[in-house]
């Protein structure tokens, strides 16, 4: 006998000591995504002699979940197919706890991308860029002289702000003696477009903004 039936439910044989060779179900998340549910009404009309229940059924088709998870089906000696509802839930079980895991994941990450966005809106930088600012150009669009702030933090040396185009050719650069201070460009000099500059200390990016410029 597998299993008991009792007026609370149906209760099937889970002892541990009767199993062996357990092992976790992987990719769990994935055979769900492949199972399709559906819903259905029973062909009363074409077998009586089965007494199917009337009303809408919720359930899956043996031969589409026979693709996806064989051992939860069985075909009958009518020739019939059934469906083990019982050996999937531990499948069901195992995807909500994968993607669980997920969403816990992304709510971490977008609690850390709140964290740097309010440290922006401060006016710092996250993690080990506080202490540097790297100003967006004004005026910006520009078609003239425009400034780019900055601020380096106590001790830096090395550092420089430089003006690329997009193919990523060298514009301009310039070496930054100063903490804190500001570099003017005159624009007019340039093609129109989008350029880009950054903020490096000892060859290491720490920090880009773009910069458009008005054509001629």
């Amino acid at each position: 006998m597998n299993g008991l039936i009792n007026a609370g439910g149906a209760l099937v044989t889970s002892d541990r000591r009767f199993k062996k060779d357990i092992e976790n179900i992987p990719n769990s998340l994935e055979l769900v995504r492949k199972i399709q549910g559906t819903k259905y009404h029973f062909n009363q009309e074409a077998f009586p002699d089965r007494n199917f229940g009337g009303g809408l059924q919720y359930g899956f088709i043996a031969q589409e979940l026979e693709q996806v998870i064989p051992e939860a089906t069985v075909l009958n000696s009518d020739g019939y197919y059934a469906v083990n509802y019982t050996m999937l839930i531990p499948v069901l079980t195992e995807a909500i706890k994968e993607q669980d895991k997920t969403v816990t994941e992304l709510r971490n990450e977008l609690a850390e991308l709140r964290s740097q966005l309010n440290d922006l809106k401060a006016g710092q930088q996250p993690g080990d860029l506080k202490g540097y600012r790297l100003d967006q150009n004004t005026p910006n669009p520009t078609g003239g002289n425009t400034v780019i702030a900055y601020a380096l933090p106590a001790g830096t040396t090395g550092a420089r702000i430089t003006v690329y185009d997009l193919a990523g050719r060298t514009i301009q650069s310039w070496s930054l003696s100063d903490l804190e201070g500001q570099i003017s460009i005159n624009a007019s000099t340039l093609s129109g477009g989008l350029y880009i500059y950054d903020l490096q200390v000892g060859g290491r990016q720490v920090l880009e903004r773009k910069m458009s410029v008005l054509g001629k």
